[in-house]
């Protein structure tokens, strides 16, 4: 007597909600660019579903042949790189849309907002994120070459310039009523950044510094100058020193936290807006900074799970990337926000072991993300009725502006 064998199927979102999604909160972007988005990211969440692709590489062939299109792996292969070509489409259209779809149409208040660099190949990618189920929902990115920098005109040929021209990206596109707070580490503590931010209505910040930086304060009616490695907290609670004036010929004035982790290394020198004291506490100011690093596993996510190290542009590197990565981190937003469902945590019940000793402040082993792929690609075949259901109500609240930092975890 023969016995068959399952063979698990995967499930997607729903290709009608997943246009809806892309019509309402990328309306900005032409129509034709809007369908093509649909279909890249519909791209995206299928090599998810598939653990790892092209044995761990991304390849732009990969992205073509998982397009729902019905015509021939040529037509498909043309139509990716004729959208990559698209000087319409515009990143900052996806920012707005990227806002809107994870924070939602009524948040008020601080939005986080981790930066940090990685390079992807040839292409530097500078990436805004909100910190979430330990990892980072993507807001908006920017890619750029240091070939196309050195082209550029005298005033803009620094790497500075792009990271500027990025904030005033992120600033134009967050929503109204909101105030951004970046979460950043020591290379972006530079003056002329802080006071670039500080200039920003409600903007706030807290940045990292190094411990070799002089800086001027009072102290016993007196000003003194000394370094701010010689300053000291006790461990595990944090020391604030108001009003500090930080280095240059022309000193910023900044409040300075040091709090000293156990377990780390050396103290983190916090620098924070001068006088903020009331809307960023001391508590809260090492919570933030605490979750920085997990813009660092969103970069692994995308280099080791997802492929993306892997990936190999020839020409036109820095704006095909970019627009490649825009559709990607929708699709990247989709699948971390369906990690965190509880249909997530039940599969995470049969499918994982925890740590014995907390790793990252956690004793799980699998990401959220990791738990939605596991989800997509069918491997818990019971769930798959649950899993529809779930996908449907996410996308139904994402599109009633509820935001999927929001939502998701309540479904």
């Amino acid at each position: 007597m023969s016995s068959a064998i399952a063979t698990p199927i995967g499930l997607g979102f729903p290709p009608d909600k997943l246009g809806e999604l892309v019509e309402r909160f990328f309306s900005g972007l032409r129509c034709p660019i809007r369908k093509n988005l649909r279909h890249l990211v519909s791209s995206f969440v299928t090599l998810t579903s598939t653990l790892r692709s092209c044995n761990g590489e991304l390849s732009l062939a990969s992205v073509a042949r998982a397009l729902p299109l019905p015509t021939s792996f040529r037509d498909r292969y043309k139509r990716l790189n004729r959208l990559l070509d698209n000087p319409r489409f515009d990143p900052q259209g996806v920012s707005e849309g990227l806002f809107g779809l994870v924070w939602g149409q009524k948040t008020r208040g601080f939005i986080p907002i981790i930066v940090d660099q990685s390079s992807l190949g040839r292409a530097q990618l500078l990436m805004a994120g909100t910190p979430f189920a330990g990892r980072t929902l993507p807001l908006g990115l920017m890619t750029f070459t240091y070939e196309d920098i050195q082209t550029r005109p005298d005033r803009e040929k620094s790497q500075n310039f792009v990271e500027r021209l990025f904030f005033l990206q992120l600033l134009e596109t967050a929503p109204e009523g909101c105030a951004c707070c970046f979460i950043l580490d020591r290379g972006y503590a530079r003056v002329s950044l802080m006071q670039e931010l500080l200039a920003q209505p409600g903007v706030r910040f807290v940045l990292r510094t190094r411990r070799n930086v002089v800086i001027e304060r009072e102290k016993r009616g007196r000003s003194t100058k000394c370094a701010i490695g010689s300053l000291k907290a006790p461990a595990g609670r944090p020391r604030r020193l108001p009003r500090i004036r930080y280095r240059g010929t022309k000193p910023i004035e900044v409040d300075l936290l040091i709090y000293y982790e156990p377990g780390h290394k050396e103290p983190w020198y916090l620098l924070l807006p001068p006088g903020s004291s009331d809307t960023l506490p001391d508590h809260e100011v090492v919570a933030m900074y605490r979750r920085r690093m997990r813009i660092e596993q969103g970069f692994r996510d995308f280099k080791t799970h997802l492929g993306l190290s892997g990936l190999r542009l020839q020409v036109r590197v820095s704006e095909r990337t970019q627009r490649l990565l825009l559709a990607f981190t929708l699709a990247y937003s989709l699948v971390v926000a369906l990690g965190t469902t509880r249909v997530a945590e039940d599969v995470r019940e049969r499918l994982e072991s925890s740590r014995r000793t907390d790793r990252h402040g956690t004793s799980r082993i699998l990401s959220a993300r990791s738990v939605a792929a596991l989800m997509l690609c069918g491997l818990c075949i019971e769930i798959l009725s649950r899993l529809a259901k779930t996908l449907d109500r996410l996308a139904n609240r994402a599109l009633a502006g509820e935001g999927l930092y929001h939502c998701a975890p309540r479904l």
